[in-house]
């Protein structure tokens, strides 16, 4: 089964939360399946991306429009 794991924020090496994230994702993996870990970062610029395995997939911008379009759909990136 292919998986994708969405996270609305980036991942942390002090995060209890990420750390819970990251144990469930290789819970997964261990089990049969294929795993895709997609998270949420903003850059100090203001850029918000969205990244899939440590690979940047889309820029989203910066203001409010980049904003909103983070809730929409991800992008036709999911042929893996």
């Amino acid at each position: 089964m292919k998986i994708l794991f969405l996270v609305y924020h980036g991942l942390s090496n002090y995060s209890g939360i990420s750390k819970k994230i990251l144990e469930q994702v290789k819970g997964l993996e261990e089990n049969g399946h294929e795993v895709h870990l997609c998270t949420y970062i903003v850059e100090e610029n203001g850029h918000r991306k969205r990244i899939i395995d440590n690979q940047e997939i889309e820029d989203l911008g910066t203001g409010i429009m980049a904003k909103l379009k983070k809730d929409v759909a991800i992008v036709p990136y999911w042929a893996i």
